[in-house]
């Protein structure tokens, strides 16, 4: 019986002694007897999955839509224009602050 709700969902449980080459007590191997499989199924099967992750990224690099330069223009524009009305604003207040310290201090 699945006790997590992820079962079912094509996740597998990670335990840190799959990685260990060897006995590993907490997971059975379907042959019995808690060995692992040799170190070079292990190697062929993390490069097939470092294979599949490199075509997913590519399929999703393809995927991707680029802004057009004259929006990618607007937008480092409209960046700009609100940075320096933001630093206008710090400015005013940081010079408000400072005044009202004088004339405390006064």
């Amino acid at each position: 019986m699945a006790v997590s709700k992820t079962a079912g969902w094509g996740f597998e449980a990670l335990l840190a002694c799959q990685l260990i080459v060897g006995e590993c007590p907490a997971v059975s191997s379907p042959r019995g007897g808690g060995k692992l499989d040799d170190p070079m199924n292990q190697v062929r099967q993390i490069a097939q999955k470092i294979g599949t992750f490199i075509g997913e990224v590519v399929a999703e690099y393809r995927k991707t839509s680029w802004p057009e330069r004259r929006e990618l223009v607007d937008s480092t524009l409209v960046v700009i224009t609100f940075i320096v009305l933001l630093s206008a604003v710090v400015l005013v207040c940081d010079k408000v602050i400072q005044f009202v310290l004088k004339v405390i201090q006064a």
